[in-house]
């Protein structure tokens, strides 16, 4: 379920995360789920990073892509 690519523009060293309006996501550890509404402007998201669940752990695409 792997929805990063990598940065082209920095030699392939950083990470981006493909979020989409209207993704899923869904805590592996307590099945919480939230759902990204709108993807807000991409410049200014240099840092962008999966986000944590309430419980502290990582969020998971709940829909893999193909």
């Amino acid at each position: 379920m792997d929805h990063s690519t990598q940065d082209m523009n920095s030699g392939g060293a950083t990470e981006h995360i493909d979020m989409r309006d209207g993704d899923d996501f869904v805590c592996p550890n307590c099945a919480c789920e939230i759902m990204l509404k709108h993807h807000g402007d991409r410049s200014k998201m240099a840092g962008m990073q999966m986000f944590v669940c309430c419980c502290g752990t990582p969020m998971e695409f709940e829909h893999p892509r193909v």
